[in-house]
């Protein structure tokens, strides 16, 4: 796949394996309009699907914001672990914990306010419930949108590797 053409296209061949059927294989083409992204690195994958509202869509399909706080933390710990749990179960372990709450902002927590995480709203407003739950005041400034174009984003998943884009095309060639 040419990921630097306008409008990449691959081409995969699903085998079809199953007891009530001889195998077949088909060949499809598959155009991603609106390329933005991908992780590819398998020649073969065991899956195929697509989603329009998975964690990696999120800093292109939803608004960002910035989440402040204003209290000192009593626990650190336990506010730490409640926030990195939080932060797995609603990304599903597929957002990296350090891209949104870094370690400087975190200790932060000890002196009684500041900046405490930037990104998509929905997490922050996850990362909000914990600060609530331990005491500590917050807002939030909400509004930005990275990639207005990609409002309708989708993301292609081949077995783990992935495609972001606007739009995906497929036809069967054979």
């Amino acid at each position: 796949m040419d990921f630097t053409a306008e409008k990449p296209v691959i081409t995969i061949a699903i085998t079809v394996n199953a007891d009530e059927v001889d195998s077949f294989t088909q060949y499809w083409e598959v155009m991603a309009e609106g390329y933005v992204k991908s992780s590819c690195t398998r020649r073969y994958f065991d899956g195929l699907y697509w989603d329009n509202d998975h964690p990696l869509l999120w800093e292109y399909t939803m608004e960002s914001g910035s989440l402040y706080f204003n209290g000192r933390v009593t626990d650190m710990p336990a506010l730490f672990m409640e926030l990195w749990v939080a932060h797995q179960q609603e990304t599903e372990r597929w957002l990296s914990f350090d891209q949104y709450l870094e370690e400087d902002r975190l200790s932060a927590l000890t002196h009684g306010a500041g900046l405490l995480a930037q990104g998509p709203v929905r997490l922050l407003n996850v990362y909000a419930a914990c600060l609530d739950r331990h005491g500590i005041s917050w807002s939030m400034i909400e509004g930005r949108r990275r990639h207005d174009f990609m409002e309708r984003g989708k993301i292609l998943f081949l077995g783990s590797d992935y495609i972001i884009a606007r739009h995906f095309d497929f036809r069967r060639l054979s």
